[in-house]
């Protein structure tokens, strides 16, 4: 009698253990996923404080390009052609900063939740006696570069759309490319 709660507790506890492995899997793709996200959040962090040093070297070159040829008498370009070059430079350091604050923001947010996952994981790991191995041995763990994903690019900056290709029947004959375009609308409505 008690050999067989023992046998209902192990089978419990094993098919518990087997609920919670595919769990553990997807939560060790998303940290390893969200670990890429943050390094390349790094870079482009880098890229853009460089992108804005290039622009505040560029407003000085204007200015003292301004200066020097207001001394000279020779006027190299107007001061409205130097004024434009400044509100255009004072425009992409203000969008810049836009993206930087943005990208920021994104990178607390994957920080906060790299380490909501690692949490998670070390209950999993402590709470049901699993670990990488154990897992890698119930089912193999697939290469996360073959998942799908977003990339970090279009989730910071949003999908660009595509433009519409020119249909070859617009180029050989205009009439042909109406007649195409309304029996496509006919047949993309069904």
């Amino acid at each position: 009698m008690e050999r067989k709660k023992q046998d209902e507790k192990a089978t419990v506890k094993s098919s518990l253990i087997s609920d919670v492995r595919p769990l553990y899997k997807h939560l060790s793709e998303v940290q390893t996923e969200l670990n890429g996200w943050v390094e390349r959040s790094l870079l482009l962090k880098d890229e853009l404080e460089n992108r804005f040093s290039s622009l505040c070297n560029i407003q000085e070159e204007v200015t003292k390009e301004l200066k020097a040829s207001a001394a000279d008498g020779e006027f190299r370009f107007a001061s409205h052609q130097a004024a434009k070059f400044q509100g255009e430079i004072l425009n992409m350091k203000q969008e810049n900063n836009k993206v930087a604050e943005e990208l920021q923001a994104g990178l607390d947010d994957a920080r906060t939740l790299q380490l909501e996952v690692e949490r998670t994981l070390l209950k999993l790991t402590e709470d049901w006696e699993l670990s990488g191995s154990q897992i890698n041995r119930s089912g193999q763990q697939q290469d996360s570069d073959t998942q799908n994903r977003v990339p970090l690019w279009t989730f910071v900056f949003g999908a660009k759309p595509k433009k519409q290709k020119t249909s070859i029947f617009a180029c050989v004959h205009p009439a042909l490319h109406r007649k195409y375009t309304s029996l496509r609308s006919l047949y993309s409505s069904k």
